[in-house]
């Protein structure tokens, strides 16, 4: 994986006309499902229960326009705020449109989210969201952006007694350039 994201980094910057730095900061309402396994009786019991809960997130990205209409955005950022353990570092790939429509724009890619819960029982994991967006440039630079996101990879945190699967993901926020 690693070495993919070094490599598209690498064709993409020797292509790319131009070079563009900047941040993010966004809100996330992540809705989540948690399975609960108990045993009764030596029988195995589920129960199934869904919450929805907000997560912010900031990132830095860079951005490597091929032309005046496309370009790749490479994202690294961090999760916090996070309730039921969602918190940690997350890495992106997207492809953008450039002012498709006046001063708006698609964003399409798929990012990872490595999770990092500060609780002793839990095993971790690495999830994959697909993400789809648009975004709205009403200052030379700031943006609006807004996307819904599925995950590729559900479960994020796993125990002996419950599973945390994600659901979807809705993230608004701002996009400053540099």
């Amino acid at each position: 994986m690693k070495k993919l994201i070094l490599l598209l980094i690498a064709l993409t910057s020797i292509s790319a006309q131009e070079l563009q730095f900047g941040a993010n900061l966004s809100a996330k309402q992540i809705s989540i499902e948690t399975i609960i396994i108990d045993t009764f009786l030596g029988n195995p019991l589920s129960t199934t229960r869904e919450e929805n809960f907000t997560s912010l997130s900031f990132s830095f990205d860079m951005k490597l326009f091929f032309n005046q209409y496309a370009a790749a955005v490479v994202e690294l950022g961090y999760s916090f705020i996070g309730e039921s353990f969602y918190e940690g570092l997350e890495i992106g790939i997207f492809y953008t449109t450039n002012k498709l429509l006046q001063d708006f724009y698609l964003k399409a890619g798929v990012y990872a989210h490595a999770n990092l819960p500060d609780h002793p029982t839990f095993t971790s994991r690495t999830v994959v969201v697909s993400s789809l967006g648009i975004g709205w440039q009403f200052f030379d630079k700031v943006s609006f952006e807004a996307a819904y996101q599925i995950p590729i990879t559900k479960t994020y945190l796993k125990d002996w007694s419950r599973e945390i699967r994600l659901k979807n993901i809705f993230q608004i926020g701002f996009k400053f350039i540099f």
